[in-house]
């Protein structure tokens, strides 16, 4: 007697498949890995370091040694502490930094919190929108790599975004 599995094996899916369907057009296309995604995951991340440093030092400049404390919104701290407890549990010899341990859209909301928009990233910035846009499309982008959603035209975008960002933000 065969099982289950051996069934499920041998069934000719292809059968059932509904030829009504339209292919999806090459440039909507899902990349799963190639070159541009691992390239467009690298921007990202190194960019998403870029702005952390950023950030922290932007606010200990404003803030002194306590800005963590003084300039994190309650709601981001709490979870980035949390992360990194987790963390901590799993791995409990490593040393961690809890920046390291921000959802990558935090790095916005730290910056456009009223007090630090105010007293530290308008002077950078100006207009909020020009944090806040592009941040939202790499977020979007970044989550689209994380789940195998990567289109080709991200890579371009990406590039773009990181751009309006850096060129506000010193070396």
């Amino acid at each position: 007697m065969r099982d289950y599995f051996d069934e499920i094996i041998d069934y000719d899916f292809q059968s059932e498949r509904d030829d009504t369907i339209e292919e999806v057009p090459k440039e909507q296309k899902i990349v799963i890995s190639d070159d541009k995604t691992v390239a467009t995951n690298k921007l990202i991340s190194e960019f998403e370091q870029k702005v952390r440093g950023f950030i922290k030092i932007q606010l200990e400049k404003s803030y002194g040694e306590d800005w963590w404390n003084q300039c994190i919104p309650q709601d981001v701290k709490e979870m980035a502490e949390k992360r990194k407890s987790n963390k901590r549990k799993v791995e409990p010899k490593r040393e961690y930094n809890v920046l390291d341990f921000h959802n990558f859209f935090d790095y916005n909301n730290i910056m456009l919190n009223k007090k630090n928009w105010n007293n530290v990233f308008k002077g950078f910035f100006h207009e909020k929108y020009v944090v806040q846009a592009p941040f939202e499309k790499l977020s979007n982008i970044r989550n689209d790599i994380a789940h195998n959603r990567f289109i080709e035209e991200d890579y371009e975008r990406c590039k773009t975004y990181i751009e309006d960002i850096l060129k506000f933000i010193p070396d």
